[in-house]
């Protein structure tokens, strides 16, 4: 019955795209019967405003910019690219320039990242591969570092946990380099 539901639900959804002809250019307000493509992008855009904080909270390197490794604005300007290197790969979408606020925590680069070439599957497999194996991009699920000694007359240190950005490290995969704006392998 589920997919009976979604089919029928589709199809104005078809009928819309279809009556737009070649310019395409109301893609926006197509729906699926049950949200539009603009309600999607903003689902994504917030989805992804909360998932970068806990990324940045776990220490994985996150950085936004207005342009693209090669120097040239995103899209020609008016947008900016925030990307993620994550234990599974590099993580990146776009977002037209009024989203920007909602990146606040995210460092600003000069320009991004060199793109490792990945694809929306790539994404989709890197993030799904980071929740099943990892788990680690809830804040809660890791261990707290322990804080130093307040006292110097303590006499021994307290054990340090190492970050997450010195575990990766370990592992080789690639991490941010201060001030560099660029997210560099540890091999290279």
């Amino acid at each position: 019955m589920g997919k009976t539901r979604r089919v029928s639900a589709a199809k104005p959804a078809l009928r819309a795209l279809r009556n737009l002809g070649p310019g395409m250019t109301d893609t926006g307000s197509v729906s699926d019967g049950f949200h539009t493509f603009d309600e999607l992008y903003e689902f994504r855009l917030l989805y992804h405003a909360h998932a970068v904080r806990a990324w940045l909270a776990a220490r994985y390197p996150v950085v936004r910019s207005w342009k693209h490794h090669d120097g040239a604005p995103c899209f020609g300007g008016g947008w900016f690219i925030v990307v993620a290197q994550l234990p599974t790969g590099q993580v990146s979408n776009h977002y037209r320039a009024s989203s920007w606020s909602l990146f606040g925590d995210v460092p600003e680069v000069e320009t991004a990242p060199v793109w490792d070439g990945h694809s929306t599957t790539d994404v989709a497999r890197r993030l799904r591969t980071l929740l099943k194996e990892d788990g680690s991009t809830s804040v809660a699920s890791r261990p707290r570092p322990r804080a130093a000694p307040s006292s110097p007359t303590s006499g021994t240190a307290e054990p340090r946990n190492p970050s997450v950005a010195e575990t990766i490290t370990a592992r080789g995969s690639s991490v941010a380099r201060p001030g560099s704006g660029v997210l560099r392998s540890r091999d290279t």
